[in-house]
């Protein structure tokens, strides 16, 4: 897919994104979507996430958080939750389960710590 750039000036109204950029990503009228900032982005995704960016953002927490020698399983959609089973890389133990709210938030009560997946890669 190839990058589409548009540049516009903002006005008192904030910004509009063109029709033809909306339907090249794939959104339909009425869908929803959660627009977020981080540091010098801004993300919008759609309002419930599909398994392959559960599965991101998982990588991106436990890569930040445990290591560099973790890797995500299979996101799993439970009820109103994806779990994600979160794995040795090397040695395809099982460390814990990070959970997720269908928005993508992580839901830190429902998941196991960092500090515990560390530990648990550590045991034999």
């Amino acid at each position: 897919m190839t990058m589409t750039r548009v540049v516009q000036r903002v006005s008192a109204d904030g910004l509009q994104l063109p029709r033809e950029l909306i339907e090249r990503w794939g959104a339909q009228e009425g869908q929803e979507v959660v627009i977020e900032l981080a540091r010098s982005f801004i993300y919008i995704v759609p309002a419930e996430l599909d398994a392959v960016e559960i599965a991101d953002r998982a990588a991106t927490c436990v890569f930040d958080q445990v290591g560099d020698a973790t890797a995500v399983g299979q996101p799993e959609r439970v009820g109103e939750r994806w779990r994600v089973p979160i794995l040795l890389s090397y040695r395809s133990k099982q460390l814990g389960v990070l959970t997720y709210s269908l928005r993508g938030e992580l839901l830190p009560d429902e998941s196991d710590s960092a500090q515990t997946m560390r530990e648990r890669s550590r045991e034999g």
